[in-house]
């Protein structure tokens, strides 16, 4: 069985291969680059997270809809990140209360008033970063952190 397609479907589809086919659409988390491979990134920006700059080479969504960014740390092993920065040790109304300038441009809030701790979830990593450094300022007692995971749990 044989399928025509429109010869405008195959020309979008070849305008759009050297995307798909460029390097960065093959990194995987916990991967580890050499510093010619980072070199050969195409970064497209960079973030500044806890005194470690890391190249944004990736952004999208999983598959239930968050964003996810991938990133290269400074050691050239790739990582991801959902944007969500975890806030510990301070009841989640007095985070609201005394960040509440960092927390407006969270997309998500989820709260845990048992456990003391809200996670904030960004729209895009530099959005997590910054708001990390503010709701630091703003809440000093607390536990505050912007996870990049650079392994993913394995299935056995």
């Amino acid at each position: 069985m044989t399928r025509n397609f429109h010869p405008l479907a195959l020309l979008a589809c070849a305008a759009m291969l050297p995307f798909m086919t460029h390097a960065q659409t093959q990194l995987s988390v916990g991967q580890r680059l050499t510093p010619d491979q980072v070199q050969s990134q195409r970064a497209l920006s960079t973030v500044q997270i806890d005194d470690k700059t890391y190249q944004v080479v990736e952004q999208r969504q999983t598959p239930t809809g968050f964003p996810l960014t991938l990133v290269i740390g400074p050691e050239g092993v790739v990582g991801q990140s959902l944007h969500e920065v975890v806030i510990d040790g301070v009841a989640p109304e007095t985070v609201r209360q005394k960040a509440a300038s960092a927390m407006a441009a969270a997309s998500a809030i989820k709260t845990y008033d048992r456990l003391n701790m809200t996670i904030a979830r960004y729209p895009t990593l530099a959005q997590a970063a910054q708001a990390t450094v503010q709701i630091r300022k703003a809440l000093p007692a607390a536990a505050v952190g912007l996870p990049i995971t650079f392994e993913l749990p394995r299935t056995h």
